[in-house]
């Protein structure tokens, strides 16, 4: 499969999850996020790309993100939290999963973090 082909295949099969998936750089930038992750921020994708949780939410909420997802990459660990977070739909209680993915290669440098929130019924 080409690199544009593989790339588009891999958007579509994040579009089908129904949970908001965003996969980010090691230095926490935001690479992909599906349209689950889009529609909760209320922004397109391109709003979304390059940028860091400090560009996209309050800033205690983003700190505290940015401190677990280094933990996350230094552990090796993933790390899962239930939260409250205020989307564009008001407060909502998310599961909030945090997954760092090493190179096959040298199993130790990170090649992406991967955040996956899942909407908890009240």
């Amino acid at each position: 499969m080409s690199g544009w082909i593989q790339s588009d295949f891999l958007k579509c099969i994040l579009d089908t999850i129904p949970d908001a998936l965003a996969v980010k750089e090691a230095n926490s930038s935001y690479t992909s996020a599906n349209d689950s992750f889009c529609q909760f921020l209320n922004k397109r994708e391109e709003e979304i790309v390059g940028k860091t949780d400090v560009d996209l939410f309050p800033r205690r909420s983003a700190e505290k993100s940015l401190k677990i997802e280094a933990e996350v990459v230094l552990s090796g660990h993933d790390h899962s939290v239930v939260e409250e977070i205020r989307g564009v739909q008001g407060k909502q209680r998310l599961r909030i999963t945090k997954v760092a993915i090493y190179d096959e290669t040298t199993k130790k440098k990170t090649k992406i973090l991967v955040s996956l929130c899942k909407l908890l019924e009240e």
